[in-house]
């Protein structure tokens, strides 16, 4: 359970408005509205909770409850998120096209080196980093579909092997 404070939040960190939540989750906006007006726990039908809160989480956010007393609830992103997040906001920048595909480039290198080591050592690693820098193109391509900002990132997703 989550709540209004961290759906807020969670929205803020995806740079999403309430429609976009709407559009992703199904749910209402007047819903969405009423639920972020509130405070504390949310409430209302589970499956319209669960159902927010799902698709916020396959977006990327991670709620998180108190582990102490002293420890209120928090929400962030995952690194793949933050990834997708700056992608998203290179390709709708005014800098000259041959900027954005090597800032574009450069963050996707930089997501691919920290893959590279957080699985170290691990087996099988390499394939671990290549399915999660796949999975971040796939990301990618979806955020660029709900903001049709230009092809530029799409193209250097298409040079990179996965």
């Amino acid at each position: 359970m989550i709540t209004a404070e961290q759906l807020r939040a969670g929205r803020a960190l995806l740079r999403w408005d309430q429609a976009d939540v709407e559009r992703a989750s199904g749910v209402s906006l007047p819903t969405i509205k009423r639920l972020e007006g509130s405070s504390g726990l949310l409430t209302g039908h589970a499956k319209t909770l669960k159902a927010i809160e799902t698709t916020l989480v396959r977006w990327g956010v991670i709620f998180e409850a108190p582990a102490s007393a002293d420890r209120g609830y928090g929400v962030r992103l995952t690194k793949s998120a933050e990834a997708v997040r700056d992608i998203v906001e290179i390709a709708g920048s005014d800098a000259p096209r041959k900027d954005r595909l090597a800032r574009g480039k450069a963050r996707i290198a930089a997501f691919r080196e920290a893959a590279e080591g957080f699985y170290a050592g691990e087996p099988d690693d390499r394939e671990r980093v290549r399915s999660e820098v796949a999975k971040l193109k796939d990301r990618i391509r979806l955020e660029l579909n709900r903001h049709p900002i230009g092809s530029d990132i799409a193209d250097i997703l298409d040079q990179l092997a996965p």
